[in-house]
């Protein structure tokens, strides 16, 4: 089994999209306060292990792209469903990361960068939502990893090669989220 052509239009903007996600993901977490943007786990972490240390205020700082996620994930859905939604969802996720790489660093700035971001981040990960029928997200990994490994379990239990595809796709996908994170990284460090 192999990715369709049509699916092949949806696969390789993928790919950039996880590799965006993982350089933004490096950047909000290296400069803008140790905050995961394209993600939100990280950020439930924070919070609890801060309300734990009796950091009430600080939880601010993470309830903040929380809720601009949230937000954009609502404003993708009701967009994505309009003319020319594809296309209007990525022009609102790349006005968002705009917005939020060329707000200052520090202080309250960061707050409303780390809130542009999450929104450009929950809105991007509404544009592709599955490649030849297996789900995939686009700016995080832990369900591709897990869909990657049940896809493993299925090609070696059933001998089905449709999952051979489903490793192909979500190896791909964690491999370029991973290579965004480092090329970011470097980035990052050589300049400052």
């Amino acid at each position: 089994m192999k990715i369709s052509d049509l699916e092949k239009r949806k696969f390789f903007p993928a790919i950039f999209m996880i590799f965006i996600a993982g350089g933004l993901d490096a950047y909000s977490y290296i400069l803008r306060g140790g905050v995961f943007l394209t993600m939100q786990t990280g950020n439930l972490v924070q919070i609890g292990i801060r309300i734990a240390r009796g950091e009430f205020y600080s939880t601010l700082y993470f309830l903040a792209p929380i809720f601009s996620f949230v937000l954009g994930i609502a404003i993708a859905t009701f967009v994505y469903k309009k003319k020319h939604g594809v296309k209007i969802t990525a022009a609102l996720a790349a006005i968002a990361y705009i917005v939020g790489i060329l707000l200052p660093l520090g202080g309250v700035p960061d707050m409303l960068a780390n809130g542009a971001i999450a929104f450009g981040a929950a809105v991007h990960l509404q544009i592709i939502k599955s490649i030849n029928s297996f789900p995939i997200a686009t700016t995080m990994c832990t369900g591709n990893m897990r869909s990657l490994a049940e896809c493993i379990g299925e090609r070696i239990s059933t001998k089905d090669k449709k999952y051979s595809l489903g490793i192909l796709i979500y190896s791909s996908l964690i491999i370029s989220f991973t290579l965004g994170v480092l090329i970011s990284g470097l980035i990052i460090y050589a300049i400052i």
